[in-house]
């Protein structure tokens, strides 16, 4: 049924999973500060546009349950073996908005959330790239840091915002 949600599922929207008003409320998010369907989408598209690359843009998922980073690169293989990318981004960490600014995220100092958010989609779609291009090795690897740097400007690979850091410096 379309629009259905219920209160453990999310509801799914052109490929994009929103969270649900229960989900919102747990992980103290106002509604109005949520990126819309298109928001989101159009944020990937500039950020892939901006970076001068030709590929689409892999499907971006909010979850409520991620807390140790504030996004990750997940391929999934489907059980006809066909290979599916996405992105997931956490909604406590990424919408929390208790915190001291600016923020260091990816080496670059953000000043509000929508900042912190282009930070976490730049480094996850490097990730991305690397992955489209036949990388053996999608991870921190040099040339990762080559692209984040010179494409983006990232300075620092990290998987947590501010004080959060659990990853490691360029």
């Amino acid at each position: 049924m379309p629009g259905f949600t219920s209160k453990s599922r999310p509801l799914i929207a052109c490929g994009w999973a929103l969270p649900t008003v229960k989900q919102a409320i747990k992980a103290k998010i106002a509604i109005k500060a949520w990126c819309t369907v298109s928001t989101l989408r159009q944020k990937v598209l500039e950020s892939i546009t901006r970076a001068g690359w030709e590929m689409t843009a892999p499907p971006v998922l909010w979850s409520p349950r991620m807390t140790r980073c504030a996004g990750l690169f997940v391929l999934e293989k489907d059980n006809r073996g066909y290979w599916h990318p996405e992105i997931r981004l956490s909604i406590p960490l990424i919408r929390r908005l208790d915190r001291p600014w600016p923020l260091e995220v990816c080496g670059c100092f953000c000043r509000d959330p929508d900042a912190v958010l282009s930070r976490i989609l730049e480094h996850e779609l490097v990730h991305y790239k690397l992955w489209k291009d036949g990388d053996s090795d999608w991870g921190h690897t040099q040339r990762f840091r080559q692209i984040a740097w010179e494409v983006f400007g990232h300075q620092g690979i990290h998987h947590g915002i501010g004080t959060e850091d659990s990853g490691n410096s360029m």
